[in-house]
Formats: structure tokens, C-alpha cells, sequence
């Protein structure tokens, strides 16, 4: 057994809930046809990406810090409050105004 949050909390968490199975994804691969965006921001000037990266360093910083003092069960409601949910659905639709007219960044492919 590992010790990433896999183990240590959904393994758990299913046991104690009695599930016969579970389904864990944590998947980071790339894709054939799906643009890596560092990738294309490296090779493209993107105001949009660098707003994406700085706003993602700070959400990190702010979750994290009010995990250290804060429950499990808290954490897990502020991650799933509506407007942090909004606030990360913003992030990827910033994303696909990669690019411009004449350079697009392709997301779909």
C-alpha cells in the first residue's frame, strides 16, 4: 500500500461506507491528439496560461493553509462549496481562450 491520498482516505472511506467496489481515478496521462498546454505556452506567449498558473499557485496555497487548520470533513465542503466549484470551472474555460485566431491552441485536437 502507498501512502497517496488514494490509501489514506479513499480506501478507508469506502471501507467504513461497506463498498464492495471502488473506482479510483487519479490520472495525469497524456493523450494522443490532446495538446500539452505547457508545452504550447512554452512555445507561445500566453497571458491567459501565466493567469491560469498564478491563480492556480494561489488557490493551492490558500487550500492548503486552511487544511492545517481545519477537519477533513471541512476541507472536503469548502473544496465542494458552489462558488469554489464556479472558480474552478472558470479556470478551464479561461484554458480554451488559449491562442489567438491565428495560433489557437487546438484543445480539441
Amino acid at each position: 500500500m502507498t501512502s497517496n491520498e488514494r490509501h489514506q482516505f479513499g480506501f478507508r472511506l469506502a471501507q467504513e461506507m461497506g463498498l464492495k467496489e471502488l473506482f479510483a481515478v487519479d490520472w495525469n496521462d497524456n493523450v494522443d491528439g490532446v495538446p500539452d498546454l505547457g508545452v504550447w505556452a512554452e512555445e507561445n506567449t500566453s497571458s491567459i496560461f501565466d493567469d491560469v498558473i498564478e491563480k492556480g499557485k494561489q488557490l493551492t496555497l490558500e487550500y492548503e493553509d486552511y487544511f492545517k487548520n481545519h477537519t477533513i470533513k471541512e476541507y472536503l465542503l469548502l473544496l465542494n462549496d458552489k462558488e469554489n466549484v464556479k472558480s474552478n470551472h472558470e479556470v478551464y474555460i479561461k484554458l480554451a481562450l488559449m491562442g489567438t485566431q491565428s495560433n489557437p491552441a487546438d484543445l480539441c485536437g
